[in-house]
């Protein structure tokens, strides 16, 4: 089976190579992307019977309308060669110099999901399309109104009759809905002292998800599942650290 995509987008990127201990890479990316299939030789994902190629186009699986991500580098100024403290020697200039904090930071908007029932509600598919139901309000709230048990707007969906009465399977179209997004800061912070010629010793305090922000599952969208569609069930990993050490000779 064919299928089709359409991606169109914009980018930006922000770069500071090294200069005075600081080096950071910023980039934002705004992009759209349809198809009528996400999935390599999987064929169109019909939403009615006729295989009309206009009913299985909508936003792609991996659609991410906004993505932001930085990487960053600082040199705490201390210590021989740099601005402050640099008239230490011997074990004072061991201790004060070499520290620093590294990271990344990323954000990306959620994915999206569509609306489904059961494809025996409709029985005129088999696995020629996908059971959606019928679409009578937006499906997606205001973020200040969601919550983790009413994520989706539940009433904006009705079921059609059972049996296939209505020999068809309804207007709701593919991945109309939005999922919780992602936020995640990763930081490092280390001391690198060097111990002899060609002899160093590297520190590392490693952090994700540094600040422990929650990312939150995706929310059910089985529109035959009321007391689950709509609730989000499950959250992202928590904040974890890690120390290391590295000698190199």
């Amino acid at each position: 089976m064919n299928a089709r995509s359409w991606y169109n987008g914009g980018a930006l990127k922000l770069e500071q190579r090294a200069w005075k201990g600081m080096s950071y890479l910023v980039a934002y990316t705004y992009s759209k992307s349809l198809d009528t299939a996400s999935t390599l030789n999987a064929g169109p994902v019909w939403t009615d019977p006729t295989r009309r190629l206009q009913t299985a186009k909508g936003p792609s699986d991996f659609d991410a309308r906004n993505r932001f991500s930085a990487a960053f580098e600082y040199s705490l100024p201390f210590g021989k060669n740099r601005a402050l403290f640099n008239n230490l020697n011997g074990l004072g200039d061991r201790l004060i110099s070499g520290w620093g904090a590294r990271g990344t930071v990323f954000f990306q908007t959620g994915d999206l999901v569509s609306p489904a029932m059961n494809l025996s509600r409709v029985n005129i598919c088999a696995a020629a399309c996908t059971a959606r139901p019928d679409r009578v309000g937006d499906g997606n709230i205001s973020k200040s109104r969601r919550t983790l048990d009413n994520f989706f707007d539940i009433g904006a969906f009705k079921l059609l009759q059972n049996g296939g009465l209505d020999q068809r399977v309804g207007n709701a179209g593919r991945n109309i809905l939005y999922q919780p997004g992602i936020k995640n800061h990763d930081l490092q912070i280390f001391k690198t002292t060097r111990i002899r010629e060609s002899h160093t010793l590297e520190f590392r305090w490693e952090m994700y998800n540094a600040w422990n922000h929650a990312n939150w599952g995706g929310a059910s969208a089985n529109v035959e599942a009321p007391a689950t569609f709509g609730k989000i069930l499950s959250r992202g990993a928590t904040r974890s650290m890690q120390f290391a050490l590295k000698y190199e000779f």
